[in-house]
């Protein structure tokens, strides 16, 4: 599948460039891991009304495009980085990392890059 294709349908927040909040998070790692991309970077977002912001695990972030009551906080510290063959290990900590953050609503972020680029 085209990735550039795949983000233009399903790409629900645009962080940067490259980097990208997306409908089905576990479906994209794995379409991804077909393609000529592979995930360089997920970062973890603390999806939180901004009335309660002093609350969230992050520290600043967008608002929500299509709610402005709520954000995206960023959560630097569970942030991860991955090379081009670190599929599984990618694929795993998406879905660790909200079982440890039960209590808050996760949402992760992608950064991609083409492989041997």
């Amino acid at each position: 599948m085209d990735i550039i294709k795949y983000l233009e349908a399903h790409a629900v927040e645009k962080i940067s460039e490259n980097e990208f909040i997306v409908d089905n998070p576990t479906e994209f790692v794995n379409i991804i891991s077909d393609s000529d991309y592979y995930i360089q970077k997920m970062i973890w977002w603390d999806h939180i009304g901004i009335k309660n912001q002093k609350q969230s695990l992050g520290g600043g972030g967008p608002i929500d495009s299509k709610d402005n009551g709520f954000m995206y906080s960023e959560i630097y510290y569970i942030s991860k980085n991955f090379s081009a063959n670190e599929n599984e290990l990618c694929r795993k900590y998406l879905l660790e990392i909200p079982k440890k953050h039960t209590e808050h609503q996760l949402i992760p972020s992608f950064s991609v890059k083409r492989k041997n680029a």
